[in-house]
């Protein structure tokens, strides 16, 4: 390729063509694809002996820079799956992970969280029972989207077209996701949808059932526990912000109960892979936490 770039540098191709067919060219290999078409250069393009102009120099700078620290290098991707109890933070460490390794970041958890959304909208609970045949029913017509947002490095979560990433994270979402999830029609099709967004491997998911049900083959396989307690201050705290949060204890019963709903479901219930690592993170910071996983995750890369 940077063969291919000095004999393109002839006096046929103007400065701006050149800065275009470049940005064009270096953006594909920061996304280690592999350039195959290069934009359809008009071909026999002749060498040129002298490259005078800054802006080639500055080209050339660049791709050594590129060839120096193994950017257009092929690098291999795995899946990283999270299971865990609820609140142990394993949506934040996801988040991290796939940033830092330039991976998809997928909350199953959110999309759990966006179906039991809609089933309240459409009041299909009442009295802590869910209108279950009504709600297959309505299955078809939910939509879910994951959307990255860049002023606050996350991913905004999209139901039917509508933004929703607060308002899944609400008491009364909390209270219903338990009960739509242990529907097996509703865990079905969204196992389907995860698995086709890991196919193509470089994907950090976390969940319940996500090393055990999800991707049973993932590379790495994290299981996320800590005490009640601990768990139940950490979502107090981040729903402390709200004008209508709850009380401590109100989530600490939240907590418990979801931890009995999610590990006695028939359909995919919360356990631990043979073959997972348990971190227990309770005494952890969230920095020290991600440095001994980003150990495990550069093992797995070398295999």
């Amino acid at each position: 390729c940077f063969n291919i770039l000095i004999s393109s540098c002839n006096n046929s191709v103007s400065s701006l063509n050149l800065i275009y067919w470049y940005n064009t060219l270096y953006k594909q290999c920061v996304n280690n694809r592999y350039i195959v078409d290069l934009l359809n250069i008009e071909k026999n393009l002749t060498f040129i002996s002298s490259l005078s102009s800054l802006i080639t120099c500055l080209i050339i700078s660049d791709w050594i820079g590129i060839f120096c620290t193994n950017k257009f290098k092929s690098v291999k991707k795995i899946i990283i799956a999270i299971d865990g109890l609820s609140s142990t933070g394993k949506s934040t460490l996801a988040k991290r992970l796939a940033k830092h390794l330039n991976y998809t970041y997928v909350d199953s958890g959110a999309m759990y969280r966006a179906v039991a959304l809609y089933v309240l909208e459409k009041k299909l609970i009442n009295g802590g029972e869910l209108n279950t045949p009504k709600m297959i029913i309505e299955l078809p017509n939910i939509s879910i989207a994951f959307e990255h947002n860049m002023d606050i490095n996350s991913f905004d979560v999209y139901l039917n077209d509508v933004k929703v990433s607060k308002a899944i994270r609400s008491m009364e979402v909390s209270n219903a996701v338990s009960i739509v999830a242990a529907i097996p029609q509703v865990r079905q099709q969204l196992v389907r949808l995860q698995q086709q967004m890991g196919a193509q491997k470089g994907i950090v998911m976390d969940g319940r059932d996500i090393g055990t049900v999800v991707f049973p083959n993932a590379e790495l396989k994290l299981f996320m526990t800590a005490s009640a307690n601990i768990r139940a201050k950490r979502r107090y705290d981040e729903l402390s912000t709200n004008s209508s949060s709850p009380s401590l204890q109100e989530v600490l019963d939240n907590i418990n109960l979801r931890d009995e709903l999610d590990s006695t479901r028939k359909d995919s219930p919360l356990l631990k892979s043979n073959d997972a690592i348990e971190f227990d993170n309770s005494q952890l910071s969230q920095e020290q936490q991600f440095e001994k996983i980003m150990e495990l995750v550069n093992s797995c890369l070398q295999l």
